[in-house]
């Protein structure tokens, strides 16, 4: 029995023993995997880092050529609403020229018009007198004969 319990002991023993060795590597390949896995995710951090530096570059960038085209817009929106405005005004002026230019000609039609119609209304202002006067002295003759004609009878 002695001998069963010794070989039992001793089959107990390797068994420990392969066991801590077991648990040895298993501890070397926690140490490796942990090893691995601060490098990994060092590595991955510095690849979010340069990630970010590359998307804060762009963004700056971006935000630099969007400055350049917004003051490009405003500059170009200020000279087209100068140049609109200077246009405005000179068609402002040409059509208060037209428009004077027409009160100025509409004022000389009208100046004719009365002119004209004052001729006429003299012209015929004199050819009623005239034709009164020779009516009136007709009748004068005729009075002057009937009453001569009557001193006379």
């Amino acid at each position: 029995m002695r001998n069963e319990i010794e070989q039992v002991e001793k089959m107990c023993t390797e068994c420990i023993e392969n066991k801590n060795g077991i648990i040895r590597r298993l501890l070397c390949d926690l140490d490796e995997s942990e090893e691995i896995y601060s490098t990994m995710l060092h590595a991955h951090m510095e690849k979010i880092e340069k990630i970010m530096s590359v998307h804060a570059d762009r963004l700056r960038f971006l935000t630099k050529l969007y400055e350049v085209e917004k003051r490009e817009i405003i500059e170009n929106y200020d000279l087209e609403i100068a140049n609109y405005k200077a246009k405005k005004f000179g068609l402002q002026k040409e059509l208060e020229c037209v428009f004077y230019g027409l009160a100025e000609k509409s004022r000389i039609d009208r100046r004719q018009a009365e002119e004209e119609h004052m001729a006429k209304k003299d012209e015929l202002k004199n050819s009623v007198s005239c034709s009164f006067i020779c009516l009136v002295g007709a009748v004068w003759r005729d009075i002057a004969y009937c009453l001569l004609v009557r001193v006379k009878s």
